[in-house]
């Protein structure tokens, strides 16, 4: 299996190829994710994983498009995104965007989001979980479970105001 570390930074990974836009030790190809295509033939990888990356980017579309294309058919893509009311959403100033619940549903065969919109491509399937900062606040591990069962619910009540999410994990299947 071959896997790809999108946007490895100082997470160098033995046995998968590190990509970054800085040259480093352990950096396998240095590459500029806002620059199209991707240094990689079509359905090379069988995972990519891709976290703190997608919001320093111009065009998030494009970014995923790319992931879908050097994707191999059921292989899968891990993201992790800042949630759009986390204080680090918007802490960091090389942040782009910011992301909610809905924003990968673009991306996956059967969503409404997916139907109503031709994006251009379409992932098999898709989890997508809203994620706490474990560790910081008991209310966190309580709130977890529970905003993942009604995702939809939550983000359209004051509860987001009140228990935001710090990120969100993705898991799409091509």
């Amino acid at each position: 299996m071959k896997h790809l570390n999108m946007g490895c930074g100082n997470d160098i990974r033995f046995g998968w190829v590190n990509l970054d836009f800085v040259k480093k030790k352990g950096v396998d190809i240095v590459h500029n994710l806002n620059k199209y295509p991707y240094p990689f033939k079509n359905d090379t990888f069988d995972h990519i994983e891709c976290k703190e990356v997608i919001e320093h980017l111009d065009d998030t579309i494009s970014a995923v498009k790319e992931i879908h294309r050097i994707l191999k058919p059921g292989g899968t893509v891990e993201l992790t995104v800042p949630y759009y009311l986390s204080h680090t959403a918007w802490s960091n100033p090389e942040h782009k965007r910011a992301f909610n619940f809905q924003t990968f549903k673009y991306f996956i065969k059967g969503t409404d989001e997916n139907k109503m919109h031709n994006i251009g491509i379409t992932f098999s399937s898709g989890k997508i979980e809203l994620t706490f900062g474990k560790g910081k606040y008991i209310i966190n591990y309580i709130m977890h479970p529970i905003v993942n069962e009604f995702p939809d619910l939550f983000e359209k009540t004051f509860l987001k105001s009140f228990f935001h999410p710090d990120g969100i994990h993705v898991t799409l299947t091509k």
